[in-house]
């Protein structure tokens, strides 16, 4: 038997550790590891040693809305597949291939095609990423690129005692999912018309006659250094009942006893779910008006976000995307607590895209569950129950968004993608059947339109201290693009330069920092983050520093910019004020 191309598992772990099923948004960075780090050995010796991967191009054949599916004959192939329909043309890479020169993969794909089936003409080939599953033996020595080929005219299979193919219409491949092979199950997914992404949820909210003022806590992350704001929190809340009991605010992080901490969240938890304290609305969504402390209202839906539509690498393509970079190092903690809650209540909130403003605001009119005044200063919320053909016509709406991003994340980027990483970890023990319905596959979240009058976007600037101040106005005058589309201010004790450029924010951020990282290392300092622009100003007056205003993210430009270039950089914008944040107040289970 012949030598197959081979790549040291270890190798890979930077793309496919901890992430399961279809792996998109870095499939070019992979193929390009391959061509440079691959090797050649006997295949009896890698079918059952998981230190190193089979690389196996796999092509999805279509027509329109039809997929060509073969099912594999008693003399076809591998025993265990014998019966099973697949989705996919593929095969092993081979040293005939010719490893000698770039493009082997694409090589080894127009053979094992040619070899397969016959195609009367080729339209189309497109990538759709990259298939990792360590579910069994034989998963965990293979990793698949899987490509979308379509076609015009006839197909047919050449090994006719082999296999036997067939037309399968796209839109019925969920009634089939047991009679795939593993590969194809997750090229079905990756066919088949999109899925609701936000759907109704089983909302656990406290029984009538809790306190719900002690009840509702701000996000954790806010007031991190202000320990003085949670004290207070603390007191009010009292021993009430209380959200609080069941988050770690991260102004204790590093000062408290995080392992103690985290078994209390456990345990006031379970205490909430035993005491019978919460009630369960299965099968909903809650409309939600929040009158900010400005006295706007700001509109939002609660319901719950299919993971397996999510992922925040750069590049992804998928339905719900980071708007900033995810900082992985953040994960962790976040998905330790997370794997051992019962419950979980994050403050995600996610954007759509709705110029008109109507969606949101087409769910109001339900059954009212709450209307109370936030803790310290943060305004009033209200909340109705839209369940039944309510909560449907809404979902039908949702699902008809326009555009390939149809959520775009507000705030909780972390949260969510911790919550990704935990069902990364879960699914892989499970089969096709239980994953569909597991709790854990979800997040609880609120979707708000990027268009509601009370949504703000405010710039996060730079501000500037030591010897690197000095210099960055001139730096940054004989850098950056001019233009009238995004204009810089440097502000420093002895004057304002005012400078117009071409760049969209996003890319003014990114050579913002690159500029800073330049003075910083060259002349020395520190570089803050700094709300507001007379703030920012002064604090460069009083320090003797410079303080770099940026502008303010247009909100016609995010899901536009997001789809034509990814997450903008880290620190590009912020969502309101702090007491504008979400509150914690709506739970769901989550095993």
């Amino acid at each position: 038997m012949s030598d197959i191309l081979v790549v040291r598992t270890a190798s890979l772990a930077p793309w496919i550790e901890g992430r399961y099923g279809l792996i998109t948004g870095c499939g070019d960075e992979i193929m390009a590891h391959i061509e440079s780090s691959h090797e050649f050995l006997p295949r009896p010796d890698m079918e059952l040693d998981p230190g190193y991967r089979q690389i196996i191009p796999y092509v999805a054949v279509t027509r329109g809305g039809e997929v060509f599916a073969t099912r594999r004959l008693n003399k076809g192939g591998e025993a265990r597949l014998h019966g099973r329909l697949s989705l996919g043309v593929g095969g092993h890479i081979e040293r005939w291939d010719d490893e000698t020169r770039g493009g082997i993969l694409m090589r080894a794909l127009e053979r094992e095609v040619a070899e397969e089936i016959a195609v009367e003409r080729v339209v189309s080939l497109t990538p759709l990423g990259v298939i990792n599953e360590e579910g069994d033996e034989v998963s965990r020595v293979h990793l698949g690129f899987l490509f979308r080929m379509e076609v015009e005219g006839e197909v047919s299979v050449r090994e006719t005692e082999k296999l036997e193919g067939m037309w399968l219409p796209i839109s019925g491949l969920g009634s089939r999912m047991d009679e795939l092979e593993g590969w194809s199950r997750i090229a079905a997914r990756a066919l088949a018309p999109a899925r609701s992404v936000f759907t109704p949820a089983g909302i656990l909210l406290p029984r009538e006659g809790t306190d719900m003022e002690k009840w509702s806590v701000i996000a954790c992350d806010q007031f991190t250094s202000e320990p003085e704001y949670w004290a207070e929190a603390g007191r009010i809340a009292g021993g009430a009942p209380s959200t609080l009991r069941m988050i770690l605010p991260e102004a204790w992080l590093g000062k408290a006893d995080e392992a103690a901490e985290q078994a209390g969240i456990y345990e006031a938890m379970e205490r909430y779910v035993n005491s019978g304290l919460l009630r369960e609305l299965p099968d909903s969504y809650v409309y939600v008006e929040r009158t900010l402390p400005t006295g706007a209202v700001r509109r939002g839906l609660v319901g719950k976000l299919d993971l397996e539509q999510y992922d925040w690498a750069e590049g992804s393509r998928t339905p719900i995307r980071a708007t900033e970079g995810t900082v992985e190092s953040r994960l962790p903690p976040r998905a330790a607590i997370r794997a051992g809650a019962p419950l979980e209540l994050p403050h995600i909130m996610v954007f759509i895209d709705d110029p008109a403003d109507t969606l949101i605001a087409s769910a109001k009119g339900g059954e009212e569950l709450y209307d109370f005044e936030l803790m310290l200063g943060g305004g009033r919320i209200r909340g109705e129950r839209v369940s039944g053909a309510a909560a449907e016509a809404l979902r039908a709406r949702l699902d008809a968004l326009p555009g390939e991003i149809r959520f775009a994340m507000g705030d909780g980027n972390h949260s969510l993608a911790a919550a990704k990483l935990c069902w990364e970890r879960i699914k892989p023990t499970l089969s096709e059947a239980e994953r569909r319905p597991r709790p854990a596959r979800f997040a609880r979240a609120e979707i708000v339109n990027s268009h509601d009058p009370a949504v703000t976007f405010r710039p996060i600037h730079r501000l500037i201290t030591g010897l690197a101040a000095r210099y960055a106005p001139e730096l940054f005058a004989g850098s950056l693009p001019a233009g009238a589309r995004n204009g810089v201010a440097a502000h420093t004790r002895r004057a304002i330069r005012c400078m117009g450029t071409g760049l969209e924010l996003g890319e003014l951020v990114r050579l913002t920092d690159e500029l800073i990282a330049v003075l910083l290392e060259k002349y020395g300092g520190e570089v803050d983050y700094v709300h507001g622009d007379a703030e920012c100003a002064a604090l460069a007056r009083e320090r003797d520093g410079c303080a770099i205003l940026l502008p303010a993210l247009e909100k016609a430009e995010l899901f536009g910019y997001i789809a034509a270039h990814g997450p903008y950089p880290k620190k590009s914008f912020s969502i309101g004020e702090a007491r504008e944040k979400r509150y914690y107040l709506e739970c769901r289970r989550i095993k």
